[in-house]
């Protein structure tokens, strides 16, 4: 009998028995490419399985434990994608985010007056004090002190091995521009600033002539310190003024006859202004009333640790540091939780998606 003639005297009970009796692993692996639907066992949907299961089906139907294992594994490429991503975008935005809070809490605890901000004095002192990790305290100070010591150590020394000498008029320069400033100012203290500055002139250079570099040195370092926080209060806006440009003229003048004093001075400079600001704050920090936050502390511990951490500048200037160095790590780990939580999802839609346009094909 020929092929055709079993065929046609086959009888269809026959074939539904055998078809009925057949592996549904066997059925499905061919049913997807051979466009058989009608009579197959119902198979999963896929958007209700999870990878591992999603694998198996995919080997399962193709006979290829390879395109089962790739689509098993594609949402742990997508999430590590997804991670590196996060890192990559959550890092810097972090760190931005972090800085900006830390400054502005550091504001909130070194308070620089108006006029330091405005000559950018004051943003260069937080911004040090944060980037050395300088807590608000006489421990910072101290700390700022210890930083600025080798550099003034060495300055000092290249200054006393030097035969230079200097002009009066090397003063000129930082007094003429102090004195711009000056003429917005009232009548009296733009005197007073005249005054400080013949003073000057006549203790110093009362016949003209040179001084040696150590003097200017020395008359630097004086005029620094009467304006510092030791002699708070004892001088008029027009003498300090004036005061701050002869200590200037006096460090420009050593600069410019000893050419490795300028580059100490420059690493030197932040570092005395944040201990200009920082020291008297931490010492007036003491002249506070006993906290008021301790009258809740019975009642709800949580909420005078809450009300104390906000008054408390030390507490403050802790947080500030933690969130300005702590900001890229935060960002960070956040950034690769979202990331690969993104990915984990978009590469197991991306699986099932594929698996079902495999099982139904869209010109079926």
């Amino acid at each position: 009998m020929t092929p055709e003639e079993q065929w046609t005297s086959a009888k269809p009970v026959a074939l539904e028995r055998d078809w009925a009796s057949a592996q549904p692993e066997s059925a499905a692996r061919f049913a997807p490419r051979l466009g058989i639907h009608r009579g197959l066992p119902s198979l999963p949907d896929p958007s209700s399985l999870d990878p591992e299961q999603l694998g198996a089906l995919v080997t399962d139907v193709t006979g290829s434990p390879l395109l089962g294992t790739g689509v098993r594994i594609l949402p742990d490429i997508a999430m590590t994608i997804g991670t590196g991503g996060g890192m990559a975008v959550g890092k810097p935005v972090g760190e931005m985010i972090g800085k900006a809070v830390g400054r502005s809490l550091m504001q909130t605890v070194l308070k620089p007056s108006e006029s330091k901000l405005m000559r950018g004095v004051g943003e260069k002192a937080i911004e040090t004090t944060l980037e050395k990790n300088i807590g608000f305290s006489q421990g910072g100070a101290e700390k700022l002190r210890k930083m600025i010591e080798p550099f003034n150590t060495k300055l000092e020394s290249k200054i006393a091995e030097s035969a230079a000498t200097v002009p009066e008029n090397a003063f000129n320069a930082a007094i003429n521009k102090a004195r711009v400033r000056m003429r917005s100012a009232p009548p009296e203290e733009s005197d007073a600033f005249e005054y400080a500055v013949r003073a000057f002139q006549n203790k110093f250079y009362p016949g003209g002539g040179d001084l040696p570099v150590q003097h200017i040195q020395n008359i630097k370092q004086a005029y620094q310190r009467s304006v510092g926080p030791a002699n708070y209060g004892q001088l008029s806006e027009g003498q300090i003024l004036a005061h701050k440009a002869i200590a200037e003229g006096a460090k420009d003048a050593v600069e410019k006859v000893i050419p490795e004093a300028a580059e100490l001075n420059a690493k030197m400079g932040p570092l005395i202004n944040a201990l200009s600001i920082v020291e008297p704050k931490a010492l007036m920090a003491g002249n506070v009333s006993v906290p008021s936050s301790l009258a809740f502390l019975p009642h709800s511990p949580g909420l005078a640790a809450g009300l104390e951490a906000a008054r408390n500048p030390w507490l403050r200037s802790m947080v500030a540091r933690g969130m300005y160095h702590g900001g890229a790590g935060i960002g960070n780990v956040t950034g690769a939780g979202i990331g690969a939580g993104i990915g984990s999802v978009t590469g197991r839609n991306i699986a099932r998606d594929l698996v079902d346009i495999y099982m139904n094909p869209p010109n079926q």
